[in-house]
């Protein structure tokens, strides 16, 4: 899916994706994004996912690069939801690793 772009001086298409609301004693409906499997015993390398925000290419000092935000929901009564970050398991080698990268000028 791809939205488009914008002329000068007009911003750039959005994309919102949310899931459906509910009323009484029920969950509220969940957004999933999965990249593909690879199924196959030989070759079966499965798919990245990649989350990025939008790159900024002026020359302004206030045109910063878009936020990358990943917020728990809110609870009123219970416990706020939890972040969790996972690397990947293997049968064969060690789990991924989770890796800081800096950019550095």
């Amino acid at each position: 899916m791809k939205v488009g772009s914008s002329d000068y001086n007009h911003p750039g298409g959005s994309i919102q994706l949310s899931a459906g609301k509910t009323k009484g004693n029920a969950r509220g409906g969940s957004v999933d994004i999965a990249a593909g499997d690879g199924t196959a015993k030989k070759g079966g390398r499965g798919g990245s996912l990649t989350l990025t925000a939008g790159d900024a290419f002026g020359d302004d000092p206030f045109d910063n690069g878009g936020d990358l935000t990943m917020i728990g929901g809110s609870a009123n009564g219970g416990v706020g939801g939890s972040m969790k970050l996972q690397t990947g398991s293997s049968n064969e080698k060690d789990s991924g690793g989770i890796g800081k990268l800096l950019k550095c000028l």
